[in-house]
């Protein structure tokens, strides 16, 4: 069911012309998608999954590092080296559970269209992100913000698929 309203009403169009959406591609629009209806607000919920994706795989490069050289990647910034065998499974364990519940969660959001894991995978990242900047100041600070430019995206998307399933079901 397609809702079309002038461009001064109340609501704006659920649905948009394939015309319209064609008009704003590049990069900065695939981190930062213009929320106009429902179509574009799947699209940037669905930028969560390039999120999860992200998180997913770096959990499995950590799992990689502690596998091969019996520490993770940032080990001396966190404290932690595995001091007994004990610790050392707990965390591989870890690791390879997030690393699981990350690509679930990304093939969730991108084929399936599942938006709910969208706000703590967010969060998470932003954590992460955050943490990142704390601990190692002057590393990667690009990726991060585009990462974090990514997050808010998604969370968007998710805000605006909340609001047009709330206006199409009224």
């Amino acid at each position: 069911m397609a809702i079309k309203l002038q461009k001064n009403s109340w609501l704006i169009g659920v649905h948009m012309s394939d015309k319209a959406k064609k008009k704003d591609v590049g990069f900065f629009r695939s981190i930062w998608t213009k929320i106009e209806d429902m179509d574009s607000s799947i699209e940037a919920a669905k930028v969560g999954a390039v999120v999860a994706g992200y998180l997913a795989v770096s959990y499995a490069i950590q799992m990689a590092f502690l596998i091969f050289s019996g520490e993770t990647l940032y080990a001396d910034y966190y404290d932690s080296e595995p001091m007994d065998e004990g610790f050392y499974y707990f965390q591989l364990i870890m690791y390879a559970l997030i690393t699981i519940f990350c690509t679930y969660v990304s093939y969730g959001i991108y084929k399936k269209q599942k938006f709910g894991f969208i706000p703590l995978i967010s969060l998470w990242t932003l954590i992460e992100v955050g943490t990142k900047f704390y601990m190692v100041q002057s590393s990667g600070i690009v990726v991060s913000i585009i990462v974090t430019f990514a997050v808010i995206n998604s969370l968007r998307g998710w805000l605006g698929v909340k609001k047009y399933k709330r206006l199409i079901n009224q």
